[in-house]
């Protein structure tokens, strides 16, 4: 094999090398982070539209919609399980955003599903 045929064979394989690296490597941190931010306000949607169909709202509710949403996420649309544990964490202390949210929405829309509970004063009058 002569000197000319080997550099070409040593270059189309290093040329070859670097694009299968450019393709193959994965995303960049910020890729990844954006992604998570799609994802993450996709299903807190969704976790927003079950619970407005839901007849009581309660932290117990808010958990199992959030369950079937993120298993429905890693089952039909096949999420990393890692993505979808940093989501989980996300929304599970979103609990009393999610409550003063829906609170603001009855009040604007005239609705009483949740309703706002006063203490009675404890003291009597004489």
């Amino acid at each position: 094999m002569g000197i000319k045929r080997k550099l070409f064979a040593t270059a189309f394989t290093l040329a070859t090398g670097v694009i299968a690296g450019v393709l193959l490597t994965p995303r960049s941190g910020k890729e990844t982070q954006k992604k998570l931010k799609v994802l993450s306000e996709k299903i807190k949607r969704e976790v927003a539209l079950e619970l407005a169909h839901a007849e009581t709202l309660s932290k117990k509710a808010y958990d199992e919609v959030v369950a079937a949403t993120l298993d429905y996420y890693q089952r039909v649309k096949k999420v990393k399980k890692e993505d979808l544990d940093v989501i989980a964490k996300d929304l599970k202390v979103r609990w009393k955003d999610v409550v003063a949210e829906v609170k603001r929405s009855e009040k604007t829309a005239g609705g009483t599903r949740v309703k706002k509970t006063t203490r009675k004063s404890s003291k009597r009058k004489r």
